[in-house]
């Protein structure tokens, strides 16, 4: 796999994980009726930034590159395996 081909998969990953962020709110409870739009992705990512699955450097807070870490992985993860 090359760099550009690693770099896709990356941002998929990234994109899969803002997606499932919009399936449970703080409390854990089902979001029902929530609309995916730039403001709430760039929030959702400053969520997942928070919990550490996602790093955002200062590029990328103007919507560039979004990198997923270790734990973002661990976390699709496990997603994959419960769902």
């Amino acid at each position: 796999m090359n760099t550009a081909e690693l770099g896709v998969l990356e941002q998929v990953a990234v994109s899969e994980l803002v997606a499932y962020s919009y399936r449970w709110d703080e409390s854990g409870q089902r979001v029902k009726g929530n609309v995916r739009t730039p403001e709430t992705d760039h929030q959702a990512l400053g969520r997942l930034e928070e919990l550490g699955l996602v790093a955002r450097g200062a590029h990328a807070r103007s919507g560039k590159r979004v990198m997923i870490t270790s734990a973002g992985v661990e976390a699709l993860a496990y997603i994959a395996a419960t769902s």
